[in-house]
């Protein structure tokens, strides 16, 4: 016979031989919520990569008509100063 006593357990409550009882939905909760920020981690990492590449673009641009304006200065035509602005947000 079973010596141990007996123990009634919701159906939502698992026990944790460490922890003692544990609720599912606070353990469903506790992944939704992590879910939760890893989505919004990799969201705030992906704006950050785009940001930079689209700042890397604005400078390769502008490197560019920065060459183009000397190549043409060099070959006797009269060009203006090319500037470029990469505050501009798109």
């Amino acid at each position: 016979m079973d010596t141990r006593p007996h123990v009634h357990v919701h159906m939502s409550t698992v026990l944790n031989a460490e922890a003692g009882p544990v609720n599912v939905d606070d353990v469903i909760a506790e992944k939704i919520a992590a879910a939760r920020a890893r989505a919004e981690a990799n969201k705030r990492r992906r704006a950050a990569l785009a940001a930079n590449r689209q700042r890397g673009l604005a400078l390769r641009h502008a490197q560019r008509l920065r060459n183009q304006a000397s190549a043409r200065a060099t070959d006797g035509t009269v060009t203006d100063t090319v500037t470029a602005d990469t505050t501009e947000e798109n």
